[in-house]
């Protein structure tokens, strides 16, 4: 009798916005991110699962001049290595076991997308409002991938991200 065994991933994204240091304020920005469901997992399978979520940065103005004038804002979005500590490596933990995943620039799962470390890259962006709109914003999708045939328990298995963006 064979036996296909299922697993559950899901990569929980929290953002955080961050201004440079001795940047002068050039308008306020938050970053909204989503979770990514990987959905079933097939430890038998030879193909690897996919999944793909939204990210969006939203910048505002923050003074009179920026809301009459407009502004311009370029950032560098940002992804944590999670529970591995290693963004080339990143790992979903479901109790003792772990399920190797990583996250990506692009739909083609060839560039990392990390913090700049262990050959990973980061996103840029930028933002131009003009005056009297008062806000923009930008999407991003972060892609992911978990390799094919892992051998682990079946269960729920999860990793938390932390998304910075840099402006």
């Amino acid at each position: 009798m064979l036996a296909v065994w299922r697993f559950f991933g899901c990569v929980v994204l929290a953002g955080t916005a961050v201004l440079r240091a001795g940047a002068a304020q050039a308008a306020s920005c938050t970053v909204t991110p989503s979770a990514m469901a990987f959905g079933a997992y097939d430890a038998l399978s030879a193909a690897p699962t996919l999944g793909a979520a939204p990210l969006l940065v939203q910048c505002q103005y923050t003074n009179f001049f920026e809301l009459i004038f407009g502004f311009s804002v370029s950032f560098q979005v940002a992804l944590s290595a999670g529970a591995s500590g290693n963004v080339a490596n990143r790992l979903m933990q479901g109790g003792p076991d772990r399920l190797f995943y990583n996250l990506f620039t692009d739909a083609t799962r060839t560039v990392v997308w990390g913090d700049g470390s262990a050959g990973s890259a980061t996103q840029a962006g930028q933002i131009t409002v003009p005056g009297f709109q008062g806000s923009g914003q930008q999407s991003f999708t972060v892609f992911g991938r978990i390799p094919a045939l892992q051998n682990v328990a079946a269960g729920s298995y999860q990793d938390t991200i932390t998304v910075t963006v840099n402006y």
